[in-house]
């Protein structure tokens, strides 16, 4: 796939952070850490994306924003992005998408507004593959 989506956490409309952890927890050991902001995701030879970090200010055991450039089909790669959403007001979104998308429907109301603007009305997700199923519709 040849696009760039976003996973980023917010609250009450202000940058918040996902936990370093957190991300090495939703991809295991499919996932390596070349750099501080750059980390990489491998599932075999044709399946692998790159992760682009961005920490969170003041807090660098956290993350603000995380881009997935060119995304694999791998759905291990949907599952931990589903599992990343499982955190505190945490929203992914890409170009096209018919919303943000959440795992609890209590984020919307800790996203900066202007989202909503931007993107339309947040779509509740529950698994990689309704993540897959956003993209495909697309």
């Amino acid at each position: 796939m040849s696009f760039e989506l976003f996973v980023q956490c917010f609250e009450n409309g202000e940058p918040s952070g996902i936990p370093r952890d957190a991300i090495r927890d939703a991809f295991g050991a499919f996932l390596s850490e070349p750099e501080s902001s750059y980390w990489h995701l491998s599932f075999g030879p044709r399946e692998s994306c790159s992760l682009f970090l961005s920490p969170l200010a003041g807090a660098p055991s956290h993350v603000h924003s995380i881009t997935v450039e060119r995304p694999c089909a791998d759905l291990r790669l949907w599952q931990g992005l589903a599992q990343l959403l499982a955190h505190d007001h945490t929203v992914l979104y890409f170009p096209g998408c018919p919303g943000p998308l959440l795992l609890n429907p209590q984020t919307a109301r800790h996203l900066p507004r202007d989202m909503f603007d931007g993107l339309g009305d947040p779509i509740v997700v529950a698994l990689g593959q309704d993540i897959l199923r956003c993209i495909e519709a697309a």
